[in-house]
């Protein structure tokens, strides 16, 4: 278990390829303990990240949902005046888009 040095060291087995992580925590119960206490805080923290994704996405889907116009009538004006400046900026750059794309097509053909 431990050498002159005082380091704790696993026994040695019979098939060093046998000797798994586990069983090295099994002769370690502190560090046993840690991990686990480790791995739960981590899961924990995964779990109220997923949760603040999910919340995002709705929130997202629903001002998708607006955008297309659907689900509008609950909104305040200071929302429908957003939206609609949103569209507009949309509008003016596919509008310039297009442009862009007619001037290339005037210049090449």
């Amino acid at each position: 278990m431990g050498d002159a040095s005082g380091v704790l060291r696993p026994a040695a087995a019979a098939d060093p390829s046998s000797l798994s992580y586990l069983t090295m925590l099994g002769n370690c119960p502190l560090i046993a303990v840690v991990l686990a206490g480790a791995i739960a805080q981590f899961i924990k923290s995964l779990s109220v990240e997923i949760d603040r994704i999910k919340k995002e996405n709705d929130n997202m889907q629903i001002e998708l949902r607006h955008l297309k116009g659907e689900d509008i009538n609950s909104l305040q004006p200071k929302e429908l005046i957003m939206i609609e400046e949103a569209l507009d900026n949309g509008l003016t750059n596919v509008h310039e888009k297009l442009m862009d794309d007619w001037e290339w097509l005037a210049r090449n053909v």
